[in-house]
């Protein structure tokens, strides 16, 4: 997992920070930017995942997504993911509306959440019931630490990697 320090390193290496008046040190830059964090898989990316994305960057000057690891998937999901995870970086790392990449080792988000102190998480509203109640419930309750909100889009329906999956291996 990274650190906050290391976090903290690569927020500076974005586009924004280096265009930051140098009067002002990392802790008031911080306090004028906003962030967003996007936990996901990521495994085939689809239209929702961009949905997701896009709502991220319209509220926050910096995006940041939590790839998930093979093992957090592997944890509620599926036995395995069909791309590996370096890949799922490399495709996340490549869309627009993403500015950073980190690892997310579970499926929890708090400790993603107390590294980056987003403003903002970003998450589908199809976390509400299900296998990930509990896990929404700890990042709430995490995100009121440091007064960040949590947005719920409305979820995509009718694209899910699930659903891709079923259709691949119904042709």
């Amino acid at each position: 997992m990274i650190s906050r320090e290391d976090f903290i390193a690569k927020l500076k290496t974005t586009t924004l920070y280096s265009y930051k008046p140098q009067h002002l040190s990392f802790a008031q830059w911080r306090k004028n930017v906003t962030v967003a964090y996007v936990g996901m898989c990521a495994d085939l990316i689809h239209v929702g995942h961009l949905n997701i994305l896009r709502i991220a960057k319209l509220n926050a000057q910096i995006v940041v997504a939590g790839v998930l690891k093979d093992e957090a998937i592997s944890s509620y999901k599926r036995k395995s993911t069909i791309i590996p995870y370096e890949h799922r970086v490399e495709m996340v790392e490549s869309i627009r509306y993403v500015d950073l990449v980190i690892e997310q080792n579970s499926l929890d988000y708090v400790p993603n959440l107390e590294i980056v102190q987003p403003n903002y998480l970003v998450h589908g509203s199809d976390w509400k019931e299900g296998v990930q109640q509990k896990t929404r419930q700890d990042a709430i309750a995490a995100l009121a630490k440091f007064s960040g909100e949590l947005i719920e889009p409305e979820y995509f329906k009718g694209v899910s990697t699930t659903d891709i999956i079923r259709k691949i291996k119904a042709l």
